[in-house]
């Protein structure tokens, strides 16, 4: 009897491990796209324009009772890969290389740099290295200095200050590649209406916006970082129940 009751502690200790191992295996992961690092944080970035349960938001009188989360436009990516496919790059006349330029900054501005030269390079269906990377530099550096673009960092702006916070879900696009500005504005719609969140609350509801499903280190540095810059700037304001845009500041 006793070696039979064994066996069954056995039978079901394994059958627990194998059951918190499937679990463990449905878990969203990080795959360098959607925020590079993991985190604890739960996964709300489908419930864009839903009502979302916040911690603290049971309370029907409190500051977070009518919280939605703001609807986030799709991430754009330049379509044309390979379009040019076949000829060389390096070779190409320049109109055509600053029209490929151009077209990718007019659609993903603020874009990243590095982003900028694997679109580009894409069109003639290559990697962007060093080579390739040296030739779209010097081409967009033209265009800047005629003002067509601007360059901030290492982002390229249009002409255009518009800066819509746009959702990742979609695309292989890390954290880091997130502009200061695109940052400041999914704080800005989060908090817009009157809503006041603590700033824990704050950051896992802006990594939802922007598409991101863990919070790591670099948002919790992009976001914190983007605070301190609207507080600064007086458009927001902080008290002991969180952060909140100054009436007529949005």
């Amino acid at each position: 009897i006793d070696r039979l009751l064994k066996a069954i502690d056995a039978a079901r200790a394994r059958g627990r491990a194998q059951r918190a191992a499937d679990a463990e295996a449905q878990l969203p992961t990080s795959d360098g796209a959607n925020d590079t690092e993991k985190g604890s944080a739960p996964d709300w970035s489908s419930h864009s324009g839903e009502q979302v349960v916040l911690p603290g938001s049971l309370d029907p009188s409190g500051p977070l009772a009518e919280y939605r989360r703001p609807p986030a436009q799709p991430y754009a990516v330049t379509p044309g890969e390979g379009r040019f496919a076949g000829t060389d790059i390096l070779q190409a006349d320049e109109s055509r290389l600053s029209n490929a330029i151009q077209t990718v900054v007019d659609l993903e501005a603020p874009i990243h740099v590095a982003e900028l030269m694997t679109r580009v390079a894409g069109m003639w269906g290559n990697k962007a290295g060093s080579r390739i990377q040296a030739r779209i530099h010097d081409v967009a550096s033209r265009l800047v200095s005629k003002r067509t673009l601007r360059r901030r960092g290492d982002f390229f702006w249009g002409t255009s200050d518009e800066c819509p916070a746009r959702s990742r879900a979609q695309v292989k696009i890390p954290a880091d590649r997130v502009s200061p500005e695109e940052f400041e504005q999914a704080i800005l719609s989060v908090l817009a209406g009157g809503h006041r969140l603590p700033r824990a609350v704050l950051t896992t509801e802006v990594r939802s916006v922007l598409g991101y499903s863990r919070t790591g280190a670099i948002i919790e540095d992009a976001v914190s970082d983007a605070i301190s810059r609207l507080l600064a700037s007086g458009r927001l304001g902080e008290g002991s129940t969180g952060l909140t845009v100054r009436s007529g500041r949005t």
